[in-house]
């Protein structure tokens, strides 16, 4: 398998799980009628989202793209 695929794959897959992870445990709190743990999973989810729109939009992304760029210039040994 190419490398870069796997390295392509890597980010779907964290995300998804968080994604799923995350909405179950709103779903288990909302039908519990839980409202601190429903309150502590949304909290979580808007700074899992944050997290996740500032990697892709921000500095990080680029920062990752610009280390690639630089490994494909190196010879290879």
């Amino acid at each position: 398998m190419n490398p870069q695929t796997i390295t392509a794959w890597g980010p779907i897959i964290v995300s998804t799980t968080a994604l799923v992870t995350f909405s179950g445990a709103l779903i288990v709190a909302f039908f519990l009628k839980d409202t601190g743990l429903l309150n502590l999973t949304v909290g979580a989810a808007v700074a899992n989202a944050t997290t996740a729109v500032g990697y892709w939009l921000g500095s990080s992304h680029s920062s990752a793209k610009k280390d690639d760029l630089i490994a494909g210039q190196l010879p290879k040994s």
